[in-house]
């Protein structure tokens, strides 16, 4: 926690719904980008709420229904689920739901339940089970839950479920994370470079700092490095397979955005600055217009898009390449 910086705002905010008396939110979910720094603003949380029994659920490569159920199992029940693989499987988990809800209802404690990692089980059939064990838990008087995703859970309307979505870290907070990671950095311009590059994301800061505090790169290697990983976080071996789909369509709408933003601007006095912006973009409006080949009926439109209204900044990000950009 010494590394922690900034999100005091969101750390009020979902610590008062969660233990003040006037609150009705008993569901708190944080959406927001992997490395964004949703699992350490809730460790964050736990620690600053410390009348509360916490029980942490990774979700991460969870692949059965049970699987989302046995770290509670092993914690608020005392029982391995190690002897259950034989059984039904859906029976046991139904069974097990109703275990735990009467264990905790029974408890003289709090309860702080975390789901970590939601988006592997929300992006898999394993959904609806998800879905269960939240409302279920919902229902208790003295048990709050704490959720972060990358991927938004399709939750009816609820009166007792609070969502929100956790952005990059301010300029400051960046800025002041850098800084206390890596005190030997100068604040120079090689120093805001880096601040810069790393988008506010807090993980992207600490591997960055922990590089620099190894001296094995300089500084400006280093800056080197974070100007090309960015083509690698857009690159197929990045992401797992079955997660490809969902982070091209997500790149494809921000990219296209761009774009249409900056086509704008080319008919206006600010062209020579959208020049300018495009070249800096150059290599992610390249894997925009590749990704074509790739494009499916959510990001159809988008490409639609891009060739009936935005020829005109289309049409050089060719041209600042070699010739078989045409053949891609």
């Amino acid at each position: 926690m010494a590394d922690f910086v900034g999100r005091v705002k969101e750390i009020q905010d979902i610590t008062k719904r969660l233990i003040s008396q006037s609150s009705t939110s008993i569901v708190v979910i944080v959406y927001g980008l992997r490395a964004v720094g949703k699992s350490s603003l809730v460790r964050q949380i736990c620690h600053r709420i410390q009348d509360f029994e916490v029980e942490w659920v990774d979700l991460k490569n969870v692949g059965e229904e049970i699987k989302i159920l046995e770290p509670l199992a092993l914690s608020i029940l005392k029982e391995s689920l190690s002897l259950l693989r034989h059984e039904d499987i859906h029976e046991v988990f139904d069974g097990l739901v109703n275990r735990i809800l009467t264990t905790l209802k029974n408890s003289q404690k709090k309860h702080l339940i975390v789901f970590d990692n939601m988006e592997d089980v929300v992006e898999s059939e394993l959904s609806v089970d998800m879905e269960k064990v939240i409302y279920s838990l919902a229902s208790l008087k003295n048990t709050r839950i704490l959720a972060t995703s990358t991927t938004k859970l399709p939750l009816a309307q609820h009166p007792d479920i609070f969502e929100m979505t956790l952005g990059p870290l301010s300029l400051k907070d960046s800025q002041d994370l850098l800084c206390k990671l890596c005190p030997s950095l100068e604040k120079d311009q090689k120093f805001y470079k880096i601040v810069d590059l790393c988008e506010g994301l807090p993980l992207v800061l600490q591997m960055t700092a922990a590089e620099i505090n190894a001296g094995d790169l300089t500084v400006e290697e280093i800056i080197y490095l974070l100007s090309q990983c960015r083509l690698k976080l857009l690159s197929q071996e990045f992401y797992p397979s079955t997660e490809r789909l969902v982070v091209r369509g997500r790149f494809c709408r921000i990219f296209s955005e761009i774009l249409q933003e900056l086509e704008n601007k080319s008919f206006t006095s600010d062209y020579q600055r959208a020049l300018c912006q495009l070249n800096m973009e150059q290599q992610n409006f390249n894997k925009l217009l590749t990704d074509v080949l790739h494009c499916t009926s959510d990001t159809y439109h988008i490409f639609v898009n891009i060739a009936s209204f935005q020829f005109n900044l289309t049409t050089p990000a060719f041209l600042f390449n070699s010739p078989d950009s045409y053949g891609r």
